[in-house]
Order: structure tokens, then C-alpha cells, then sequence
């Protein structure tokens, strides 16, 4: 409310006028857009009412005209993405008119086009993943991501930014959204995103909010038995026994990656040796000593569920000539939404 009062007070940004003010900035004057937009975000971030008032009176509509308009900006690609990515906290699933009416005007294709324009810009690409992460927390706007080739945008930006924490962040938790929806998760390895999150793994193993994210993506992208053995031959069982090691106090690692661990192992013989060679029984013992306790309830009981599978799983672990175990689990999926942190 106090940035609201702020703005309200200099005559600029008043909780009705914000919009107004959006579209009076002529396209000759850019930086003055991408200004307007930095104070709208201050407001949408600070208070609810703010953002509801920025939805009903058509924000989504001028920022799809200015990422349009100005394609070639990356200040302005960055502004509208970021005050996307304000407009909405809602959990995972949850009904948001915001969501849906960006959707509806083009914001996941206008956010692509500009992620194409400035594939060398890392502030673009952190914006534009942050941006489709949001709008991907709609199931109906992730179904749309396909034909407009975002799964494609989010892998480059990956790609070309592996060592930038923050775009593999975002990037991930885009993936993770996106990988909700059967068939992007069926087109996710054949466009790369199990090998760039494998290396988001990797490459920022001491990057708790990563571990996170990638974690969680491999939970959605890798619950189908071909995209299973792919990830594990792109190294994902390392990856993730490497994170649930480094991150065994950090219950948003920990929840996600003990499942990806599971869905990889759970009717793979091959897959539980290895996941045993590489130190499986070690690293889920000490997890499941010290991890539930800092989660909620519901959430230590899923935790200690998806270790103990795979302990057992790779405790008895089939050699080669022995006949195969029963397999009497099914792939665990993600119960609810990842949780989307401000970016």
C-alpha cells in the first residue's frame, strides 16, 4: 500500500490511473514507457487490489502491444516482462483471469518473439522465462505453449546462458509448468530441455532456488518411461543424489528431487544399480534422518514415501541374469504447483 501511496501521490501512478498512464507513453518515447513500468510493477508487487485494477482495466492488451511494437528494445522487453510476472502469485492450477486474458492477446507468443530477438541478452531471457513461468501456471495458457515454440525459447536460453543462475532458474520453473501439460513433457526431449536441465544441475549445484526448480522439472519432464532412460542417460541421477547431498536442510529441494528420483529408478534395474554405484543408499539414509523435519506434515510424508521407495528399490536391485522385481509403484507426479519465486 505504501508503494501505491507513493505513486498515487507524485499524480502519476494513482490505483486507478496506472494504466492510463502506460498508455499515454507514445511509442517515440520508450524510456518513458519502461519507467511507467517499473513503478507499475512496484505497485502490482506491493498489493493485490493494485494488480486486480491493472487486469481489469487492460494492462495485458498494452503490454503485448509494446513487446510487439518494440521487439527490438531490450529495455522494454524486460519492463513488460517483469510486470507480467508481478501480476500474479496464484498457486499452480488456480483460476486467474490475469493469466487467461494475457494469454488471450498474445503474451506467451509476444514474450517469444522478443526472447528470439535478444538471444545474447540475459536480462531478456531471465524476464521472458520468468515471464512464461507465470503464464504456464495456467494449465489451459501452458497447453498453448507449443505452437508458439516457447518450449524451443526456454531450452536456447538455457543453452546460451548455462552459467547464469538466474535464467536456468527461470527457465526451469518454466519447464516445470510448461511439463504439467502430457503433451509438451512428450515434446520436451526431443527439443533438449532433459539435457539443459540436467546441466542447470550441474553447473549450479550450490544454487539452492536451481536445485529447486530443475528438480521439479525433471519430476514432470521424466514421469514417462522413454524420457526416464533418456534423463538418466544424460547423468540426472548423479545430478540429483549431488543435490539432495548439498541440499539436505532445504525442504524445496529435497521434496521435488526425491521424486525425480524416483520416477527414474522405479522399473529400471539398470537404473537402481546404477543410482547404488553412485551412492544412492548413503545420501537417502542421511535424508531421511534430517530432511522431514523441516516440512510440513503432508509434504515429510510424500519426502519419506519417494526415499524409501528408492532406497528399497536400489538396496535389492535385480543383477543382470535375475529375473526382474515385481513393480507394483507407479511414477509419482507432482501433487500441486511448484512455488514461483519473485525474479
Amino acid at each position: 500500500m505504501h508503494a501505491l501511496r507513493r505513486h498515487s501521490d507524485d499524480g502519476v501512478l494513482g490505483r486507478a490511473g496506472t494504466v492510463a498512464a502506460l498508455r499515454t507513453c507514445g511509442t517515440a518515447d520508450p524510456a518513458a514507457f519502461v519507467a511507467q513500468c517499473e513503478r507499475a510493477t512496484d505497485c502490482a508487487r506491493a498489493d493485490g487490489d493494485a494488480r486486480s485494477a491493472l487486469t481489469r482495466d487492460g494492462v495485458h492488451e498494452v503490454l503485448v502491444a509494446w513487446l510487439c511494437a518494440q521487439r527490438l528494445n531490450a529495455d522494454v522487453q524486460v519492463a513488460c516482462c517483469r510486470l507480467l510476472r508481478a501480476l500474479g502469485p496464484e498457486p499452480y492450477g488456480a483460476h486467474s483471469p490475469g493469466r487467461l486474458r494475457a494469454a488471450e492477446v498474445g503474451a506467451v507468443q509476444a514474450v517469444v518473439a522478443g526472447m528470439r530477438a535478444h538471444a545474447e541478452s540475459g536480462s531478456v531471457q531471465r524476464a521472458g522465462c520468468a515471464a512464461l513461468w507465470w503464464l504456464c501456471r495456467t494449465p489451459s495458457v501452458a497447453a498453448t505453449t507449443a505452437a508458439a515454440d516457447a518450449l524451443d525459447a526456454v531450452v536456447c536460453a538455457m543453452r546460451v546462458h548455462a552459467t547464469h543462475a538466474r535464467v536456468n532458474e527461470a527457465g526451469c520453473g518454466a519447464l516445470r509448468n510448461m511439463a504439467m501439460v502430457p503433451r509438451n513433457a512428450a515434446l520436451a526431449p526431443a527439443a533438449g530441455a532433459l539435457d539443459v536441465v540436467v546441466s542447470a544441475l550441474r553447473v549450479h549445484r550450490a544454487d539452492a532456488r536451481v536445485q529447486e526448480q530443475a528438480s521439479g522439472a525433471l519430476v514432470n519432464l521424466a514421469a514417462e518411461s522413454r524420457a526416464a532412460e533418456l534423463a538418466v542417460e544424460a547423468g540426472a541421477l548423479e545430478a540429483l543424489l549431488a543435490a539432495l547431498a548439498a541440499h539436505v536442510d532445504e525442504p524445496g529441494v529435497c521434496l521435488p528431487a526425491s521424486i525425480a528420483l524416483y520416477n527414474l529408478i522405479w522399473k529400471w534395474p539398470a537404473a537402481q544399480r546404477r543410482a547404488r554405484g553412485a551412492g544412492a543408499p548413503s545420501v537417502l539414509r542421511e535424508l531421511l534422518a534430517r530432511a522431514p523435519r523441516r516440512l510440513a506434515e503432508a509434504d515429510a510424508a510424500v519426502l519419506r514415501d519417494a526415499a524409501q521407495r528408492v532406497l528399497t528399490k536400489v538396496e535389492h536391485a535385480a543383477e543382470p541374469a535375475s529375473p526382474l522385481h515385481a513393480q507394483p509403484h507407479a511414477p509419482l507426479r507432482e501433487r500441486a504447483g511448484p512455488l514461483n519465486r519473485g525474479l
